[in-house]
């Protein structure tokens, strides 16, 4: 079940890519032909990027995705290393369960006072808030998975791949 959250994760992300670049191409078009600029596009995509950032991380994570600096850990025993990631990933989880809850408490925070962005576009603040709050409970549980289960020995995924397995 979690594996096909981090699935849609992972397409919201790939989405919010697909229209990054069509904004980021749209301002560039813009700007060339017509000498002008959407009002508000930075704004925006820098609330796809929050979302990009935040709803990949759990399938990053799941799928062995996260960058590992391997210098002490090549050298460790394959226990070992099972040993370490749990810790690892134990240590991960508070972290993930304590930035949750804080920025759950930013969002509602946000939806009492009535914030919006103080730009152009009038954008509810609660909204790119939600992405960090999705993605960082959604990292929260894979890490609690690595925890309990211990280390998937999988590489990184495509999505190709994960649909023909049904993961």
């Amino acid at each position: 079940m979690f594996s096909k959250i981090a699935l849609g994760g992972r397409y919201v992300g790939a989405s919010a890519i697909v229209l990054l670049t069509i904004f980021v191409a749209g301002e560039v078009i813009l700007r060339l032909v017509f000498s002008t600029s959407f009002e508000g596009l930075e704004e925006l995509s820098g609330y796809l990027l929050v979302a990009i950032t935040y709803l990949t991380a759990a399938d990053s994570f799941s799928t062995d995705g996260f960058m590992r600096v391997a210098v002490l850990y090549d050298r460790l025993k394959l226990k070992n290393k099972g040993r370490l990631d749990r810790i690892l990933a134990l240590l991960s989880a508070v972290l993930c369960g304590g930035l949750t809850i804080y920025f759950i408490n930013i969002v509602l925070s946000s939806l009492r006072n009535g914030i919006v962005s103080p730009t152009f576009n009038i954008f509810p603040i609660w909204v790119p808030q939600t992405a960090m709050v999705l993605g960082m409970a959604l990292l929260c549980i894979a890490c609690i998975r690595v925890t309990v289960l211990g280390p998937r020995s999988k590489k990184p995924s495509t999505v190709e791949s994960d649909l023909a397995k049904g993961d």
